[in-house]
């Protein structure tokens, strides 16, 4: 897994916080078994800085049907070869 390639995903996930898509963000990637990238972008709360986002961050669970459908539809387009 290339250093770019995570990197540009920091930069995605940055960038939509600050165009206001969601507030925060927490992500592990992971291969074979191995933590290869693990940050926490943003805040928890939209309306303040005062609450930034930790690796280990709870959000509510709103915040798991986006997760589940995230995941679900990229195993689908890996599973089909297109991602």
């Amino acid at each position: 897994m290339s250093a770019a390639k995570l990197d540009r995903l920091d930069g995605i996930i940055r960038g939509r916080i600050e165009e206001g898509v969601y507030s925060g963000c927490v992500f592990v990637v992971a291969r074979d078994g191995e933590v290869v990238r693990q940050r926490a972008f943003g805040h928890l709360d939209r309306r303040s800085e005062a609450r930034p986002t930790q690796i280990d961050s709870l959000f509510d669970v709103m915040s798991v049907t986006k997760s589940v459908a995230t995941a679900s539809s990229t195993m689908k387009l890996v599973e089909e070869g297109t991602l």
